[in-house]
């Protein structure tokens, strides 16, 4: 399986919305005046409904010469795709693919 996410810069702050049109989440967000990264908010937006082993795709939305956005949106692939690899590796594979 796989969820798609789209990274995006807006005036006030960066955002990463579930591309899926069914999922009633609010969308993770970090102000740009605080830059703030709240682990807790974006591991339930992120992570907390997966039960199976999963990809997880960002798609970048932001201005390509916003340096700061461009380094936001590798931050977030890069922890997203280690956490799943690890829960894949962890969870999924000795469970025929379902979480106990």
């Amino acid at each position: 399986m796989k969820k798609t996410y789209e990274f995006k810069a807006e005036t006030e702050k960066f955002i990463l919305v579930n591309t899926n049109p069914n999922d009633k989440g609010e969308p993770f967000t970090i102000d740009k005046k605080e830059m703030q990264f709240d682990t807790n908010k974006f591991y339930q937006y992120v992570f907390s409904d997966i039960t199976t082993e999963m990809e997880i795709e960002i798609v970048n939305k932001a201005d390509s010469d916003d340096k700061l956005a461009k380094r936001l949106y590798e931050t977030i692939s890069e922890i997203s795709s280690g956490v799943m690899k690890k829960l894949n590796e962890k969870c999924f594979s000795n469970l025929g693919n379902k979480v106990m």
